[in-house]
């Protein structure tokens, strides 16, 4: 009886503290790096994209650097919250494309390329 007892009250304590885990969203509106601050560090800002989100509730879920066949330039596949996925040129941050995949806010896994 002492067993169950202390099963039983293991089991509620793991209960009541798992929804106190919730992740902790950040939001901010990070700003592009001034001139003086890059040439501090011996850095150049080869190009800066903007990306259009949905809202607070949307964010990035997942940004891939894809080397192109070929030696050709590198691509960036970018996956919002939402389900849309962006293609960016990796030389000139360009969209190649967009397109919104599957059902918003049920993303659960990274891109898949070939």
């Amino acid at each position: 009886m002492k067993k169950l007892t202390t099963v039983i009250v293991a089991l509620f304590l793991t209960g009541s503290v798992s929804p106190a885990q919730n992740t902790v969203r950040v939001y901010s509106e990070l700003a592009v790096p001034s001139q003086e601050s890059l040439d501090k560090l011996n850095l150049k800002l080869a190009w800066r994209v903007y990306l259009p989100t949905e809202r607070r509730r949307d964010g990035i879920f997942s940004v891939q650097v894809v080397d192109r066949p070929g030696g050709r330039s590198q691509q960036v596949l970018v996956q919002t919250r939402s389900g849309v996925i962006i293609t960016l040129d990796g030389d000139t941050g360009v969209t190649q494309w967009r397109a919104r995949i599957g059902n918003p806010y049920t993303v659960s896994s990274l891109l898949g390329y070939n």
